[in-house]
């Protein structure tokens, strides 16, 4: 079991290939730091582990950072308008049965060129509402398994190609929320086997002009 707390520095900083994490826990407190964060690293293993911040993402993966697990893990961030989770340039990576919260903010996006990224038997909550909890901005081939999301809009897919959503729940909490937003010229979004609830104001799936299902 391993412990890091920090203020000023990341809390676990991976930059090279084939790297676990198992039964550890990381505290960040500085926006521009990260408690997890993978620049250019490929091929690790996350497991067991808690990764937090006060103020800013809790975890980070970026610059190439492709092939990654994060599995039975707690991402969360206190940070208003920040990510528990973001995936920026990394790719096929998996994050499975794990909790990705952000009482201020987004829960997990994916964004610019963070394409074949999987979120399988996982819950995603926050309370970001234009952009949802669960962002996927410019990316490819993203997909979403069996697993619970929830806020004041549950989803957004964003000038993002081949997205599938599987077995999932989709909620949001506001009155007036969206469940699922497809637009920004997204296009091939496959859904199935899921269930969608809104409000008594809102909508189950919300297709902007510029998207296509």
């Amino acid at each position: 079991y391993t412990s890091v707390t920090v203020d000023g520095a990341h809390g676990f900083s991976l930059t090279g290939p084939g790297n676990s994490i198992s039964y550890s826990t990381a505290a960040a407190g500085s926006p521009s730091n990260f408690a997890l964060y993978l620049n250019a690293s490929t091929g690790n293993t996350i497991t067991q582990s808690w990764f937090t911040h006060t103020s800013g993402t809790a975890a980070y993966l970026t610059n190439g950072s492709n092939g990654n697990t994060i599995s039975r893990s707690l991402i969360t961030t206190n940070g208003s308008g920040y990510s528990g989770l973001l995936l920026s340039g990394a790719s096929s990576n998996t994050i499975t049965q794990s909790f990705m919260t952000a009482p201020s903010g987004l829960g997990a996006a994916m964004a610019a060129g963070a394409n074949s990224n999987l979120i399988s038997r996982s819950t995603v909550t926050g309370s970001a509402g234009v952009n949802g909890v669960l962002w996927i901005l410019n990316s490819a081939a993203a997909t979403v398994l069996d697993s619970y999301v929830e806020g004041p809009m549950a989803v957004r897919v964003t000038g993002s190609t081949g997205t599938v959503i599987g077995g999932s729940t989709l909620v949001a909490t506001d009155p007036a929320g969206v469940a699922l937003t497809l637009g920004g010229g997204s296009s091939g979004v496959a859904l199935s086997s899921s269930v969608l609830t809104a409000g008594s104001a809102g909508v189950g799936a919300y297709l902007i002009s510029g998207g296509n299902g």
